[in-house]
């Protein structure tokens, strides 16, 4: 049990440690995004996070410009992150999957679910 109450105290004390670190500022959806949407700037927004926990994937404010009259690959809700990927064009096999499961008509929210639930049966599969 002691074990355990170290752990916990150690992952608390790293926690505050976020807390205390540089904030940068990223690019966030200010509201929910259906996938194939073309993004305007009414749909984005900043917001400031630890440094630690952005990568170069990471649409930063600076190049928030780019995304403007983007469509979006993937359904996004507000207050995610944008990456960069959410707007590429690829062939990978789980962007195939999650189109596909988003043909049919809904909000971001049942579009996620409904790739979600098309991923994990593909990957029982295999």
């Amino acid at each position: 049990m002691t074990l355990r109450l170290a752990a916990l105290m150690a992952w608390v004390a790293s926690a505050g440690a976020w807390a205390e670190e540089p904030r940068v500022a990223v690019v966030v959806a200010a509201v929910d995004i259906r996938a194939g949407e073309t993004v305007t700037i009414e749909m984005i927004s900043q917001r400031s996070v630890a440094k630690g926990l952005v990568t170069s994937s990471v649409v930063k404010p600076d190049s928030a410009s780019y995304l403007i009259d983007q469509r979006v690959l993937v359904p996004v809700l507000a207050g995610d992150l944008l990456l960069w990927s959410q707007f590429e064009t690829t062939k990978a096999e789980h962007h195939r999957v999650c189109r596909e499961a988003l043909k049919v008509t809904g909000d971001a929210r049942e579009q996620i679910a409904r790739a979600r639930a098309a991923i994990r049966a593909g990957a029982k599969k295999k």
